[in-house]
């Protein structure tokens, strides 16, 4: 079990994210931080996590479907490094936007 939840762990951090993966990753990243950086600020937007949630993956699969439109690839290996930089930013970084989420290429 120990050995199962060390390598999930890995995974979380350096596995490539599926683009189907990618909007829930990333609005679960998004509300974690909301919540640890500005506690007040979560607490008066969202009713529940699933309330952050649901409005990140909008927000995701909004921007990713106009990514798509305007010709852009999808990176795996950028999702994964977007969600790290997202987890890594002090919450200064995080506030201010100040961390790399590139997921497409042009």
């Amino acid at each position: 079990n120990n050995v199962m939840n060390a390598l999930l762990a890995l995974c979380l951090v350096g596995c490539a994210i599926p683009e189907e993966d990618f909007a829930a990753r990333y609005a679960g990243t998004i509300c974690d931080r909301i919540a640890e950086c500005d506690k007040g600020d979560y607490e008066n937007r969202y009713d529940s996590d699933e309330a952050c949630e649901e409005q990140w993956v909008d927000a995701a699969d909004f921007f990713m479907d106009a990514a798509d439109l305007l010709g852009g690839e999808y990176d795996e290996d950028a999702a994964r490094e977007c969600i790290s930089s997202l987890n890594a930013a002090d919450c200064g970084d995080f506030e201010s936007g100040d961390y790399e989420c590139d997921v497409y290429v042009y």
